[in-house]
């Protein structure tokens, strides 16, 4: 089984005038578009600018986005720091370092390319685009739940830079078309609405709601990962030509 990466193309200079000449309008659009945007009013008067740059000086809070819908949320910072470490001193999911071990993951998961490099289980592209360089850990933050009580934290691990982004987007590229075609798999809310009849329900039916704690840290890690083995190598196995 070889795997590819997503392509980018760009059409070869001059091959293509008509294209390149739309390429330029756009591009002209797009510049005057921004010159043009430089003078617009603020929408707010100096009080109110004023005032946010207060609050974004201040040290003592945090503020974040609510995790569900827009609302902006303004967090006293020692109660925010110790949410967090309620959180991370679960060690049912969380294990505390002595150490970065950033270089480490890099380095392991640059041996392990290499490897499938050699054995042609991937092909340039791929190689190149996953390998992880120049790496960072990923950062904790927490999105307050005010819809809950005690408005609690929902974890969140930004991997941007992290030596396994590259390697997640390519996973969620290849696993996200099998999951959407499961019988029980629900999008979002507007998903859900749709999926659900609205006349003809048996009588009674009761609509059931349900939430689950640390629903992604309760997932076992070796029976998700056997799941997404089956599926990509079923998957690949099938049509193999449309792994991207």
């Amino acid at each position: 089984m070889t795997l590819t990466a997503q392509k980018q193309l760009e059409p070869t200079p001059g091959k293509y005038g008509a294209l390149e000449s739309y390429i330029d309008a756009v591009e002209s659009d797009i510049e005057k578009l921004l010159s043009e945007q430089a003078n617009v009013p603020d929408n707010l008067n100096k009080e109110e600018r004023s005032v946010l740059q207060s609050l974004k000086n201040r040290e003592d809070i945090v503020i974040k986005k609510a995790d569900k819908g827009s609302t902006v949320v303004v967090l006293d910072k020692e109660k925010y720091i110790a949410e967090a470490h309620r959180q991370l001193s679960d060690e049912r999911f969380y294990i505390k370092l002595d150490s970065d071990p950033t270089e480490e993951f890099s380095a392991t998961i640059t041996k392990t390319l290499d490897e499938m490099h050699k054995k042609n289980e991937i092909g340039d592209n791929v190689y190149e685009t996953l390998n992880p360089i120049d790496c960072r850990p990923g950062q904790f933050y927490l999105l307050p739940k005010i819809h809950k009580e005690g408005m609690p934290g929902r974890p969140i691990v930004s991997a941007i830079g992290h030596p396994t982004e590259k390697i997640s987007e390519y996973i969620d590229l290849h696993l996200r078309p099998h999951v959407e075609k499961l019988p029980y798999y629900l999008k979002d809310t507007t998903d859900y609405i749709n999926k659900t009849p609205s006349t003809d329900l048996p009588d009674p039916t009761l609509l059931v709601t349900m939430d689950v704690t640390s629903l992604y840290t309760n997932i076992p890690h070796d029976e998700g990962i056997e799941a997404c083995r089956e599926v990509c190598t079923s998957s690949f196995n099938r049509v193999p030509h449309q792994a991207p």
